[in-house]
């Protein structure tokens, strides 16, 4: 229940999301906090489980890139190892024909590139654009067709129609860019 948009630009990444949370008992509420972050040189937003997502905001510590490393390969190792650690150590891994998961897909801007950790810990990189939650599709139809407008109208754009398009999306929208 969520929309995650951001847009590769410039050597930039920018990232908007909705700020919606559905409670315990299926009631909405606006989340104070927002979905997005910045974490160092990174801005993360979240789709999936609260619990998971402030886990990963404020309790788990990423190992330092090595220098010369790729940012890539560096996510698909040693970070989604120490994600999926962090998971085990909270409470919020979980097992499935022996494939761990956790309910959460991050969106991780940093220096310039798109990647997103899904909810079985596989890493994507994005060249243009991408999407996250019940508003991707949505998200990602307007991000494509808008291609262009300014990064951050074009997120507006996107969440606006995941909005009235898309279950469980809703206003405010929050923003965040790369420097």
């Amino acid at each position: 229940m969520t929309a995650i948009a951001a847009v590769v630009h410039d050597g930039q990444v920018y990232m908007g999301a909705d700020t919606l949370i559905s409670g315990y008992k299926r009631t909405l509420e606006t989340t104070l906090e927002g979905k997005l972050w910045t974490a160092g040189e990174m801005i993360l937003g979240w789709a999936g489980g609260q619990r998971e997502a402030q886990m990963v905001r404020y309790g788990f510590s990423p190992p330092p890139l090595t220098e010369g490393q790729d940012i890539k390969a560096y996510l698909c190792t040693r970070f989604v190892d120490a994600l999926r650690d962090a998971h085990q150590d909270a409470g919020t891994l979980k097992r499935d024909n022996g494939q761990h998961w956790a309910n959460l897909t991050l969106m991780i801007g940093w220096r310039g590139r798109l990647f997103t950790i899904s909810d079985w810990f596989c890493v994507s990189e994005y060249a243009e654009f991408a999407g996250a939650g019940t508003g991707e599709i949505t998200a990602c139809a307007v991000l494509h067709a808008t291609a262009d407008l300014a990064p951050r109208e074009r997120l507006k754009r996107a969440l606006e129609a995941a909005e009235r398009f898309a279950e469980g999306v809703r206003g405010p929208f929050t923003y965040l860019d790369t420097l």
